[in-house]
């Protein structure tokens, strides 16, 4: 019975449950992909923000 399942062939409906299946995990990886990319982004704000404070208050030190 096995094999007759992969020779058998697929119904329109059985394509597009799977295919449906498939786009559901895509997007579940996507969404998981732009989150870590938020969450790049929000670092490398936080650390763009902290070395121009840093270079500020050196430059500002010299200065005087």
């Amino acid at each position: 019975k096995q094999i007759m399942k992969y020779l058998k062939r697929q119904s329109a409906l059985d394509i597009a449950k799977e295919e449906l299946e498939n786009a559901k995990r895509a997007y579940l990886q996507n969404q998981t992909h732009a989150e870590y990319y938020a969450a790049q982004v929000e670092f490398e704000e936080n650390r763009i923000a902290r070395l121009f404070s840093y270079i500020e208050t050196i430059e500002g030190t010299k200065k005087k």
